[in-house]
């Protein structure tokens, strides 16, 4: 009787767990919709074009802020996948790479 029980237990829990799980993606589904959607109407960018704003502004934060960080460390720590599409996007955004908007003048 107890087997059939703690059977049927770990089924139940591996179930909920299941659909939980479901509910879960859905809900994290819904709220990047509506992310995107308001993004837009908000900030007149794309959540894409938002958050590599974001990621540059965090990027110059860092290299004012902690001099010894290097670039890559820095490209990771902001959510780059590589410190050259870093590069890339950091001049893309500020017309400077990363070396030199460190070594400007303060």
């Amino acid at each position: 009787m107890i087997q059939g029980f703690v059977g049927s237990w770990h089924y139940f829990c591996r179930f909920s767990f299941q659909v939980f799980g479901r509910q879960k993606r859905f809900l994290e589904e819904e709220i990047l919709v509506r992310f995107v959607h308001y993004c837009k109407r908000i900030t007149s960018m794309t959540a894409l074009e938002y958050l590599s704003q974001c990621r540059v502004n965090k990027a110059r934060e860092l290299l004012n802020e902690k001099p010894d960080m290097n670039v890559l460390d820095i490209a990771m720590a902001c959510g780059f996948e590589s410190s050259q599409y870093f590069a890339t996007v950091f001049k893309k955004k500020t017309g400077q790479t990363p070396s030199q908007y460190r070594q400007r003048p303060a």
